[in-house]
């Protein structure tokens, strides 16, 4: 079930997303490679966009591309957003017999990015061919993202059972015995399946249960007492099911990217204040104790971004309140709210309808009609409604800034719609007059 407080024009984009028939029920594809050649993301400097249509990827033994390694992003229905090939194969000066050469049989899982988010959906897309068909001499490939030779939250691959002796972090291109190369088992922006429902059980499933010591660091967020008897009190309701201090959790951007949090501050105070606990980014948390908290919790708040996308870990049929943070919405959202039968409820919380990248923003959030009209809705309480308005100047110039910068940023022009003609006194003007409407209603 889902609830608005948006917009007419956001009202559309919900509709049309939500009717959208995301599940895939046809079979997922793999390609076996006999001689198969897998290539580490190097930079193509015929490449418009440097993040993408690099050469990467997995290719027959003679360096043809294989399509189905691709990680491959599609528009969602009523967004004007394209996508470029992440990577596009081997480099034209790349010859054969300068590949490094391996006996292994190898599962291609793709490329492992540092984004919390994308791991939870594009990086484990593959993954469901280990639950399916794993092997015990099969290793497991894996491109670190253009940049990087480290993985982050590498706890993802234990839960699904691969040890770090079965993983291979690919740094150089190598031609295996053979290549099998599983089909992503959900896509940005238009399917999931079974496949990937099942990944994501067996990871929930896998995590360790709370630990005295995890409940220990959870009790600081909740700013509850931590002495070893007031830990074995609370232990021991939480496991009897007498008490749960974290049934409702607001994940917070604080502390992360800046522009993504103006005005955040504030609302996660209201929110605070109505009974829910400050989780202060998933980043800082990692994958074992956000899934912990996300089992423990029936209502998880937050931004219309991977805050909200780790919902993926609550139980079925649990309640989530996505902030939306600019005229966008995000289709990965409304793909897990629909695969986990999710009660969510989804807020205009911006101030502003200038177009900009729905992935890095800026956001500024903001005390809106609609977030009151369902603060009242929830008996909420909240008395800072004066401090939107005493911090704005502050936010406003930081807002500015950030809108002008990101627009002529070449690495921006894939997933936007900004306004490249504003200045910054143009955007600082029409925050001015926002804030103004707002505070004269």
């Amino acid at each position: 079930m889902q609830k608005f407080y948006v917009s007419e024009e956001m009202q559309k984009k919900f509709d049309s997303q939500f009717s959208f028939p995301h599940k895939r029920t046809e079979p997922l594809q793999v390609k076996i490679l006999d001689k198969g050649v897998i290539l580490p993301i190097e930079t193509n400097p015929n490449s418009e966009v440097s993040y993408f249509e690099n050469y990467g990827g997995v290719c027959n033994s003679d360096l043809e591309f294989e399509p189905l390694s691709l990680l491959k992003n599609t528009q969602a229905p009523d967004m004007q957003v394209k996508y470029p090939a992440w990577y596009i194969g081997a480099n034209p000066n790349l010859k054969i017999e300068d590949v490094e050469q391996s006996n292994e049989e190898v599962v291609f899982l793709g490329v492992w990015y540092h984004h919390f988010g994308h791991i939870l959906g594009e990086c484990i897309s593959r993954f469901w061919y280990i639950l399916k068909n794993d092997k015990p001499h099969y290793k497991y490939v894996i491109i670190p993202e253009k940049g990087y030779d480290t993985l982050p939250h590498e706890d993802f691959f234990r839960l699904c059972g691969i040890s770090k002796k079965r993983l291979i972090v690919l740094k150089k291109p190598t031609q295996f015995k053979k290549v099998i190369v599983p089909e992503q088992s959900i896509r940005y922006y238009d399917y999931y399946t079974d496949e990937y429902k099942a990944t994501i059980d067996k990871i929930k499933s896998s995590a360790p249960k709370v630990s005295l010591l995890t409940l220990r660091k959870f009790s600081k967020y909740a700013k509850l007492k931590r002495d070893i008897f007031s830990l074995l009190i609370r232990w021991i309701k939480l496991k009897l099911n007498l008490e749960n201090p974290f049934k409702k959790i607001y994940i917070s951007k604080r502390g992360s990217w800046p522009a993504s949090f103006l005005g955040e501050d504030l609302i996660e105070d209201i929110f605070v204040q109505n009974g829910f606990v400050p989780i202060k980014t998933y980043n800082n948390i990692g994958p074992i104790e956000t899934i912990q908290l996300c089992q423990l919790a029936e209502v998880l708040a937050g931004q219309s971004a991977t805050c909200t996308h780790t919902a993926i870990f609550m139980k079925d049929g649990s309640k989530t309140i996505v902030l939306n943070r600019s005229n966008h919405i995000h289709p990965l959202q409304i793909m897990i709210d629909k695969m986990s039968n999710f009660d969510s409820t989804y807020i205009d919380a911006y101030l502003t309808t200038l177009g900009c990248d729905w992935s890095i923003g800026p956001y500024y959030l903001f005390l809106t009609d609609k977030l009151k009209e369902f603060f009242k809705d929830n008996n909420f309480k909240y008395d800072n409604e004066d401090d939107f308005y005493n911090k704005c100047d502050e936010w406003i110039e930081q807002y500015a800034k950030y809108y002008v910068e990101f627009a002529h940023n070449e690495a921006n022009g894939v997933t936007c719609c900004y306004n490249r003609d504003l200045s910054v006194d143009d955007v600082r003007n029409i925050a001015k007059e926002k804030i103004n409407a707002q505070r004269n209603q």
